[in-house]
């Protein structure tokens, strides 16, 4: 992830960052399901570390999951509907 803010920075587009979003979502689906295990079968660490893990993380798969429909599901629908609007317009 941070490679890919360094590359950008030196203003080249990343062609990966589609995919880095959606390592980036698995990961949080990941520590969900640890914070959970956790909850669940865990007897010496602290609950409320879990709790907070498990809380963070739901928080963090919305955001992302909200950018990642944002940028890249509705932008390919925008796209399809403008390219049908051309042909429309064409014919």
């Amino acid at each position: 992830m941070y490679s890919h803010y360094l590359w950008t920075s030196f203003g080249f587009n990343n062609p990966f960052k589609k995919l880095i979003t959606q390592a980036q979502l698995f990961q949080f689906a990941m520590c969900i399901c640890h914070a959970v295990c956790v909850l669940a079968f865990e007897k010496i660490l602290p609950r409320h570390m879990a709790w907070a893990q498990f809380v963070y993380h739901i928080q963090m798969l919305v955001l992302f999951g909200h950018f990642y429909r944002k940028s890249y599901l509705a932008a390919k629908k925008a796209k399809g509907e403008k390219a049908a609007d051309i042909k429309a317009k064409a014919i």
